[in-house]
């Protein structure tokens, strides 16, 4: 007889995001990389970003409908976080973007909402930014596109790029997705859940699996630094 168990992605998007980079980082290392090639570095870094905005979406579900801790089973679950806002799940729903609904959920349990303006939501909402950019991407001029606040944002980390990306291309997808974008992804998804459960006062998802043995224990980032 089979167990009855569910299965988060979470952590799975992370992990694997981080697992893809790799990679990309060897084509990058190579001189003269064919095209097929370059397509395969593109179609990981498109999918390690699209993993890592879609952790904050999963994990931000887990927790309306299981409550805060429920990754950690029965005895770790916030019971009445849980109960109160599984009957408000139609309503967070309906609030439009991902991070708007993280701040709803920390609102409606009296966790204070996150700094629009500071880390870790300012790399957060750049990453959601960038994914939706890849949704509903709407090709463009060079020139048009260089004037996107967007591109601007991401051009300013300063991503290193593989000399194989020829002077005069578009900044965008050519100096913007590449293997330190797919990090920067990875690492802006893994700080903005530790925050998140750090306000929640609950071991965080990712944390179990950062133990030495663990399945992702040299995969995950560490925990970034909190201010005191």
């Amino acid at each position: 007889m089979l167990a009855i168990t569910r299965y988060s992605f979470t952590t799975q998007f992370i992990a694997g995001s981080l697992l893809l980079v790799r990679r990309a980082v060897e084509i990058e290392a190579l001189p003269t990389p064919t095209d097929l090639e370059k397509a395969e570095h593109r179609s990981i870094v498109i999918a390690a970003i699209m993993q890592s905005s879609a952790a904050l979406e999963t994990e931000l579900s887990e927790i309306v409908l299981y409550g805060p801790g429920c990754h950690l089973g029965s005895n770790g679950t916030d019971h009445d976080a849980q109960r109160f806002l599984e009957p408000l799940e139609p309503l967070i729903d309906k609030q439009a973007g991902v991070l708007n609904r993280w701040q709803t959920i920390m609102h409606l349990l009296g966790k204070g909402r996150f700094d629009p303006g500071a880390q870790p939501f300012q790399d957060a909402d750049l990453l959601v930014s960038l994914r939706n950019e890849l949704v509903h991407h709407k090709s463009q001029w060079g020139g048009a596109l260089s004037k996107k606040t967007l591109v601007g944002r991401l051009m300013q980390k300063g991503f290193s790029v593989p000399p194989w990306a020829l002077a005069g291309h578009n900044d965008f997808p050519y100096r913007i997705l590449v293997a330190e974008c797919a990090i920067w992804a990875a690492t802006a998804a893994t700080n903005f859940l530790d925050a998140a459960y750090q306000r929640l006062g609950v071991e965080g998802v990712l944390d179990r699996n950062r133990t030495p043995g663990s399945t992702f224990e040299a995969t995950l980032p560490p925990k970034a630094a909190r201010p005191t």
